[in-house]
């Protein structure tokens, strides 16, 4: 999973102060808004996410949506 080149360099910040969900969940955010990622469209899976962002798996699930959660 790559972010499209167009959302720019978003990556999360370990060094900043605060939590790394709300990073994650403000970059996916941005990158939908912003049209990188179509609206509508499947969002990577917890591994790709948390590969992507050098995050752990409980990371990326603090930062999605509740609706993006839903089990198969």
């Amino acid at each position: 999973f790559l972010i499209p080149a167009e959302a720019g360099n978003l990556s999360v910040d370990q060094t900043q102060c605060g939590s790394l969900y709300i990073q994650v969940a403000n970059i996916l955010r941005y990158a939908i808004l912003s049209g990188a990622i179509a609206p509508g469209s499947r969002l990577p899976t917890v591994v790709e996410l948390g590969d992507h962002f050098k995050v752990a798996r409980i990371t990326i699930l603090q930062g999605l949506p509740p609706a993006s959660r839903a089990l198969p």
